[in-house]
């Protein structure tokens, strides 16, 4: 089985289709919108909750087949970077995936770069 069979499998799903609808939706002008998204001023935000492993990877790459921007905040840099591995290794044709390193600063420290943003 190949990785587009794989994602064409996910996608025939109930509850990736509602998904993908709502990231669909999220594109149009505000007066077509669902009350609650127009409401938000235009953002819409999900929380993927009860995946396993890799399986967050799957389901976006299977849900967000547009050519809209997406932006995944993640818990820290290492889960960021696997997360982004396992997206540029599902969708190698697709849109490319950016990392944006933290902006955060010790304190007390702001002359002291972290070594992390250095590439």
């Amino acid at each position: 089985m190949q990785v587009a069979d794989f994602l064409r499998l996910y996608r025939l799903d109930a509850e990736l289709q509602t998904l993908s609808a709502r990231l669909l939706a999220a594109y149009e002008p505000t007066d077509t919108r669902p009350a609650d998204d127009a409401a938000r001023g235009g953002e819409l935000r999900l929380h993927l909750r009860g995946l396993v492993g890799s399986q967050d990877a799957v389901v976006i790459a299977a849900a967000a087949h547009h050519a809209h921007p997406n932006v995944f905040i993640l818990h820290d840099k290492d889960e960021a970077t696997l997360f982004m591995a396992d997206l540029r290794h599902l969708l190698p044709d697709g849109p490319e995936a950016l990392l944006f390193p933290s902006s955060y600063k010790r304190p007390y420290e702001f002359d002291e770069t972290e070594n992390a943003n250095v590439l």
